[in-house]
């Protein structure tokens, strides 16, 4: 299969969608620039933040993430099943998408898209917010017995 792939397509083919991946590098910047905004105006002077508010915030940024990110998913996808057409030929079926189906082309299967991220990303902010509360009281705990019992 290599072997086909490198007569028929060239190594070129090895690197398909390596271009719009490497610009889907942007969804989590952009989700975790938006998730602490908002996370700062909603949690307490002292940095604690309720579990509604995660749950909330979460599925907002990650919302607005998939809305910004998913017409480049769709073009990277288009880009990999293409197996036999070269860069410019793909720049065209991008087009014919969508002069044919306008920007609804380029967000077709989103819902079930934001189904697993929307979940997957709430777990994930829940997880990682209780983990580090709870590592930083660990932490004070430790460290404040560490001094009393050296003095």
């Amino acid at each position: 299969m290599v072997k086909k792939m490198i007569k028929e397509e060239g190594l070129g083919s090895f690197f398909k969608g390596v271009v719009p991946a490497v610009i889907m590098t942007v969804n989590p910047v952009i989700q975790y620039v938006i998730y602490e905004y908002l996370r700062n105006k909603f949690s307490t002077s002292g940095g604690e933040i309720s579990t509604g508010n995660i749950i909330w915030i979460s599925l907002l940024t990650k919302l607005i993430t998939t809305l910004v990110t998913y017409p480049m998913l769709t073009i990277k996808t288009l880009f990999q099943a293409n197996e036999n057409k070269k860069t410019k030929e793909i720049l065209k079926v991008i087009y014919d998408l969508f002069k044919n189906n306008g920007l609804n082309g380029m967000y077709k299967g989103i819902t079930a898209k934001l189904a697993q991220t929307l979940i997957n990303n709430t777990i994930t902010m829940l997880t990682y917010e209780k983990l580090s509360s709870l590592i930083k009281v660990l932490l004070v705990n430790y460290l404040f017995r560490k001094d009393s019992n050296t003095n």
